[in-house]
């Protein structure tokens, strides 16, 4: 699925919620939301190399603490 949306949407913005944080390289920029309100808003790279960002913490539980790759 992730192929089709990268080739037919390639030019578009593309909203998605996600539930594999191993997939999160695959965005552009990802907001976080909590009550309704944004928490952060950036690329993943830059939120998860911010020790206690939301990301970090969701990802690393998540994830366990294993490297994006």
């Amino acid at each position: 699925m992730q192929k089709v949306v990268e080739s037919e949407f390639k030019y578009k913005t593309v909203i998605s919620i996600m539930h594999r944080y191993s997939h999160i390289k695959w965005f552009d920029r990802v907001t976080i939301l909590q009550g309704g309100r944004i928490m952060e808003c950036d690329k993943p790279r830059v939120l998860l190399e911010q020790e206690g960002s939301c990301l970090w913490g969701l990802y690393n539980a998540a994830t366990s603490g294993r490297s994006l790759g």
